[in-house]
């Protein structure tokens, strides 16, 4: 860790390392109601999988907050620990930064 007076002497050096954040386009529910949405098979079968580009999935962030919290009711009813659903917060931050998404 940086002392106090090291860090002073490197302010551009760890301004340098300082993460940059971008505006996010609007974030918008799902069109349908996430409860209604069948549970998925085991093996998978009839489950499509995609992989969108990151400027996707930002515009899909409200959709995904609303899943986390369905996935999190569902296993709420069956299960016996106290989850905590990911927030809009951390979903938003690991598309900003995470590379790649998949």
């Amino acid at each position: 860790p940086l002392s106090r007076r090291s860090w002073r002497g490197s302010r551009s050096t760890v301004a340098g390392m300082l993460a940059r954040r971008f505006a996010l386009p609007p974030v918008h529910e799902a069109k349908y109601e996430p409860r209604q949405i069948p549970n998925a098979a085991p093996d998978m079968v009839g489950t499509a999988i995609i992989r969108p580009p990151r400027e996707i999935w930002l515009t899909l962030l409200g959709e995904m907050v609303q899943m986390v919290n369905e996935a999190l009711r569902r296993r709420a009813s069956c299960a016996r620990d106290a989850s905590k659903p990911l927030s809009l917060e951390y979903m938003a931050d690991r598309l900003d930064v995470d590379d790649p998404l998949l």
